[in-house]
């Protein structure tokens, strides 16, 4: 057939819709499409080792089918036939050059014959000829997958299940408030653990075979894992992939921070359960392809690296990388780059077991995806702590994103992680009126659940998780946890808060029966009581009742305050004149002398410290300092900062969302992800607290 011959497959551009989607539009010249005829299920490509589906499996409902079905003898004529015959739709895609994106039905009479050379006739996989399979990347036989939620590695491929993981989004003056009705945005599951680094930025190709699609699965791949830090959520360059039997949904973020774009779902050449997926990037534009038919999006998205996730419920039976032109691609470990590094001497914790204090917690709160996404802060982190506290993975929402379902896969890691680095977890956090699934938000505030029904939700969270990070048998250990977090009311200080989503089912006794709960799960682990407000007299007064109590209980082993000093801390000078002149280290000293149920003094610390420069760097530095040299005074104190740097993911006081980087951490990274931690006359002054002179 010559060029002349071949059917138009239609140039479409790109409009909005009614609800302001993104859609492609069918140009004046585009060609009419057939009369949609009855869908039928069309026989699915056998992958080796993954048994072929079969049609009981889905048993399509008489629906439309496809304008044009391929014959028995195009199907597969040997396994693997059919995988990625798409990229010749990328070919045209790429081809055409119309500005937005192209769409190209599969059509197996001009496949072969649209810029890409293919493979001989038998070979076993059909894939374009630039895609040289002798330099294929396996990311599926080379990456670690064990730690990303919702997948499970088997010799059939990766087994993918819907984890329902969505971060609850708060504003700013609903903190211990809770909305009747909260929003949640997607925390759509990603492999942390392994990504494709490119040797240059610029050209590479990614083919992904799904197979056993029930309902839907999507694939995302993404330029770095998202920012994520203490229930925020900025995302980087990514397109997904949604594939049901009869259609599939394109999505992609084009910059830093935007918001996701879904364009409307296609429907697919044939109902199938299997899908091929390609992705392309060269040339400054992105092509991708889902079974022949692909869409062309403008610019770059990856620079040096690819992370890939997946949800939904599919068996993820093939997922290469290619290098294209003179590019390399590599599948990596993002642990290996840190496999040297160690605590140093002459670093926060080094200096402080030099000095006698070796025996204390210095910990920083993090994520998985910045101490696999940016080996310069984890570096720092190391260098510089013996104590690791998750913002996010620790707490109901990531633990328990839907009933009864427990995705510890991300806390697992940094477990691991901290383990392999000579350091411990501290816990965070198991009873809290924020960072919660909507399944819980609404079991609770039904009106059909009990007292009874609420507290045995509690209990059986709080039992599941002590036991799984209880260290025996094999089982990640994390033996410190802030069981209860904030249970105070955020503007009544004196008073614990009726409005904590517990508490408007248990009461205020919700904390003894989470406390006790975890007692009973693990009885070796130390149990904390997290609050903030340290700098007000009533707080403080509260806090020592209620932990006095909770102690004598036999539930109770620390108590923590946050540390968290704002502007208007800064410019009260009865405020500062309470750190300065004793006041605080002496309450927290009374905090410690009560006893738990072994008879030993309670922890304290300082769990979550950050110091706005509102009073200026000298201030800053000073304060910070003696916040620490307070702990170290103490026998039983330990110290904890709420992130070890600056960065756009740090911003708890003068930092916003898509703002300027924060001024109230000990360190910066000016240079995204890329550049080194720069440490500040903070971090000085806390050398300075654990040096004895």
């Amino acid at each position: 057939m010559t060029p002349e011959q071949r059917p138009n497959p239609g140039t479409y551009s790109l409009r909005r819709d009614a609800a302001g989607n993104l859609v492609p539009s069918p140009a004046e010249s585009a060609p009419q499409q057939p009369a949609e005829q009855p869908y039928r299920a069309t026989a699915s490509v056998r992958m080796p080792g993954v048994p072929h589906p079969t049609a009981e499996a889905y048993q399509p409902p008489a629906a439309p089918a496809a304008p044009r079905q391929s014959t028995p003898s195009e199907r597969t004529p040997k396994p693997r036939r059919r995988n990625i015959l798409l990229a010749a739709g990328l070919a045209l895609g790429m081809a055409a050059g119309v500005a937005g994106f192209t769409v190209h039905q599969y059509k197996k009479e001009h496949s072969y014959s649209a810029g890409y050379d293919f493979g001989p006739e038998d070979s076993d996989m059909r894939v374009p000829a630039e895609f040289n399979k002798d330099q294929a990347e396996s990311v599926i036989g080379k990456g670690d997958w064990r730690y990303t939620p919702g997948i499970t590695p088997t010799d059939r491929g990766l087994e993918v299940v819907p984890t329902g993981m969505a971060i609850l989004n708060l504003p700013e003056d609903a903190a211990g408030r809770p909305p009747r009705s909260g929003k949640y945005s997607p925390n759509q599951p990603l492999n942390l653990m392994s990504h494709v680094e490119l040797d240059k930025p610029g050209e590479v190709g990614i083919a992904a075979y799904l197979t056993e699609v029930d309902k839907s699965a999507t694939l995302t791949f993404a330029a770095a894992p998202p920012l994520r830090f203490d229930e925020r959520t900025v995302h980087e360059k990514q397109v997904s992939v949604r594939v049901t039997m009869d259609s599939f949904t394109i999505s992609h973020i084009d910059s830093r921070g935007a918001q996701p774009e879904v364009f409307k779902p296609i429907k697919r050449a044939t109902f199938n359960n299997a899908a091929e997926v390609v992705v392309i990037q060269r040339d400054g534009e992105l092509v991708v392809s889902v079974d022949g038919q692909a869409y062309k999006l403008p610019g770059d998205y990856f620079d040096r690296q690819v992370w890939f996730g997946a949800d939904g419920k599919a068996t993820i039976a093939e997922l290469n990388a290619y290098p294209l032109g003179d590019n390399e691609v590599t599948v990596t470990d993002p642990v290996d780059h840190l496999k040297g590094v160690k605590q140093t001497k002459d670093g926060l914790y080094g200096t402080a077991e030099a000095n006698g204090y070796g025996d204390r917690k210095f910990s920083t709160a993090i994520d998985l995806t910045e101490l696999m996404g940016n080996p310069a802060y984890a570096k720092f982190v190391i260098e510089n702590f013996n104590q690791l506290e998750p913002s996010m993975a620790g707490k109901f929402q990531a633990l328990q994103p839907k009933e009864g379902v427990f995705t510890f896969d991300e806390l697992d890691a940094i477990v691991k992680f901290a383990n392999h680095h000579n350091m411990e977890v501290h816990g965070h956090t198991l009873d809290f009126t924020e960072a919660y699934p909507k399944w819980l938000q609404d079991k609770l505030r039904s009106p059909e659940t009990s007292k009874a029904e609420a507290q045995a939700l509690l209990e059986k969270h709080i039992t599941t998780v002590m036991q799984h990070y209880d260290g025996k048998d094999g089982r990640p250990k994390i033996d410190r946890w802030d069981v209860v977090n904030e249970p105070f009311d955020p503007d009544n200080y004196e008073r614990l808060n009726a409005k904590n989503i517990w508490a408007e089912k248990l009461g205020t006794n919700h904390i003894r029966i989470a406390l006790a709960a975890a007692r009973k799960a693990n009885p070796d682990a130390l149990l904390y009581l997290n609050e903030w407000g340290e700098t007000d007299e009533d707080r403080r007064n509260a806090v020592y009742s209620l932990a006095k109590q909770l102690a004598s209980e036999g539930i109770l082993d620390g108590v923590a305050f946050q540390g968290h000093w704002f502007g208007e801390d800064l410019e009260d000078r009865d405020v500062l004149s309470e750190l300065f002149d004793g006041t605080i280290e002496n309450y927290m000293r009374k905090l410690a002398a009560l006893k738990n149920h072994k008879g030993e003094n309670l922890r304290v610390r300082i769990s979550e410290a950050s110091v706005a420069t509102d009073g200026g760097e000298a201030m800053k530095a000073r304060v910070y300092g003696h916040m620490l040299r307070m702990m170290m005074n103490i026998p039983s104190g330990d110290f904890g900062v709420w992130g070890a740097a600056n960065k756009e993911d740090y911003m708890t006081a003068a930092g916003k969302p898509g703002g300027d980087l924060g001024d109230d951490a000990i360190a910066r990274q000016p240079k995204f992800r890329t550049g080194p931690v720069e440490t500040n006359s903070a971090y000085q002054h806390l050398l300075g607290a654990v040096t004895k002179n």
